[in-house]
């Protein structure tokens, strides 16, 4: 969904990484220069305990309510 909007995504799948620790996708994150677009909690903690100024999280809440999601 976000590609088709014309930002550059990359899932953990796609990079072999579906069953990696938090921790150890927001360190990939921090050395791609990418920022975590998850569903998970867990990652704003790991961000805090790791005091780095790199690999920012946004954490998506999501309704069964919902219509179609717009990022624009």
């Amino acid at each position: 969904m976000l590609r088709d909007d014309g930002w550059d995504a990359v899932h953990v799948s796609e990079i072999e990484m579906q069953t990696a620790e938090d921790v150890e996708i927001l360190n990939v994150a921090r050395q791609t220069d990418r920022i975590c677009i998850t569903l998970d909690h867990d990652f704003h903690a790991h961000l805090a305990i790791a005091k780095s100024g790199r690999a920012s999280v946004v954490l998506l809440r999501v309704q069964a309510s919902m219509g179609e999601v717009k990022l624009r």
